[in-house]
């Protein structure tokens, strides 16, 4: 991440949005420097019911995105294995059209 400082991100689990919106909201308030605001309701958008890939897709994909996983683990300081082993972390895959055809040729 040569262009933006590190310290110009943050990095929230959906997960945690969800269980604790308001106090996940601070955080973000407090990182963009504004004030605090609170609202009496959230409200989900785009949610909805999903499908699971199958295991073996799933396997191909961990195994494709692993390299990237692993810069972008380092980078921001995040073990998303430890996440998703000690919590109730769960993957939704979503990924552009022309990214599955390219990774349905290899």
């Amino acid at each position: 991440m040569s262009i933006f400082p590190k310290k110009q991100f943050i990095i929230l689990k959906s997960e945690d949005l969800f269980s604790h919106p308001q106090k996940t909201m601070n955080k973000v308030f407090q990182f963009l420097e504004l004030p605090a605001y609170s609202s009496e309701k959230y409200l989900q958008y785009n949610s909805g019911n999903y499908s699971q890939p199958s295991a073996e897709i799933y396997q191909e994909l961990v195994e494709y995105f692993q390299p990237y996983n692993q810069k972008l683990a380092e980078y921001i300081g995040i073990n998303f294995h430890e996440i998703r082993k000690h919590s109730a972390f769960s993957y939704q895959l979503y990924y552009l059209s022309d990214k599955k055809k390219e990774f349905r040729k290899q």
